[in-house]
């Protein structure tokens, strides 16, 4: 799977943040499969 995960380690599309991968939650809609949603930073958190 190269090219999969950017420098950061993250999934593409996932951005790195305080050591979790993290990507905007879709207004209507859920997070992306292999991520779940946390309510403390309002935002899909890559498992």
């Amino acid at each position: 799977m190269a090219g999969a995960f950017a420098s950061s380690g993250c999934p593409a599309g996932y951005t790195a943040e305080n050591k979790r991968c993290t990507i905007e939650r879709p207004v209507h809609g859920s997070c992306p499969p292999g991520s779940s949603y946390s309510l403390n930073i309002n935002k899909c958190v890559h498992s």
